[in-house]
C-alpha cells in the first residue's frame, strides 16, 4: 500500500496537533537524542550533532517521498514535545512508532497521537497495525493496551545494528 498518497499532512484531536516532520525539525530530533531513554527504547542515536538530526529528519522525508510512511511532529498546546509515525516495511502490516520529550508523558499524549494514526489507518482500509516495545519497556506496553493493541509475540529486529528481542503488539479493527 502506497501510504504518502493516502496521508494526511496533519491530525489533530482538540489536544494534540500531528504534522508532517519537515527539515526545520531537526533540533526536536535533537533534542529526543539528548533523552536517556528515549535512545534506550528507539532507534535513536545518543548525542545527535545537527548534522546527524537534520539527515535523520531528512531520511524520514524520504521514506515519505517514497511511499514508506509518515513521520509527524506531536504538538500540544503548540509546543513541539515528540514525534510519532506510520509506515510499512515489505509485506507486513502497518507499524506505528513514537517517541516523547519528558514532559509531555504522563498526560496521555502518546495515547491520542497513536490513536489518531490508527483511527485513520482504519478509515482507509488498513486491516493491522503493529506496534514493538522492548520487553522491559512497562510504560510503552501499558500505551499500546490502552490504544487497542494485543500482545501477539516476540520478534527478533535489527536496533542500532544489533538484533533486539521485541516485544509485537498488534491492532486490528473489531468487525460487527
Amino acid at each position: 500500500m502506497d501510504l504518502p498518497s493516502l496521508l494526511p499532512r496533519s491530525f489533530k484531536d482538540g489536544e494534540v496537533v500531528l504534522r508532517l516532520l519537515s527539515n526545520s525539525d531537526w533540533p526536536l530530533e535533537q533534542a529526543l537524542s539528548n533523552v536517556a531513554d528515549v535512545v534506550r527504547w528507539t532507534s535513536v542515536s545518543a548525542g545527535l550533532s545537527e548534522q546527524e538530526a537534520r539527515e535523520r529528519v531528512q531520511h524520514s522525508i524520504s521514506r515519505y517521498r517514497a511511499g514508506a510512511g509518515g513521520r509527524y511532529v506531536v504538538e500540544r498546546y503548540g509546543l513541539a514535545c515528540g514525534t510519532v509515525g506510520i509506515g510499512t516495511a515489505g509485506d507486513g502490516p502497518a507499524e506505528v512508532g513514537y517517541a516523547l520529550l519528558p514532559a509531555a508523558r504522563g498526560a496521555g499524549v502518546a495515547t491520542r497521537s497513536i490513536r489518531l494514526l490508527v483511527e485513520w489507518a482504519v478509515r482507509v482500509g488498513i486491516d493491522e497495525v503493529a506496534l514493538h516495545t522492548f520487553p522491559d519497556n512497562l510504560a510503552s506496553q501499558r500505551t499500546a493496551s490502552r490504544c487497542g493493541f494485543v500482545l501477539t509475540g516476540q520478534t527478533i529486529r535489527a536496533v542500532k545494528g544489533a538484533d533486539t528481542a521485541l516485544l509485537t503488539w498488534s491492532y486490528r479493527p473489531r468487525t460487527v
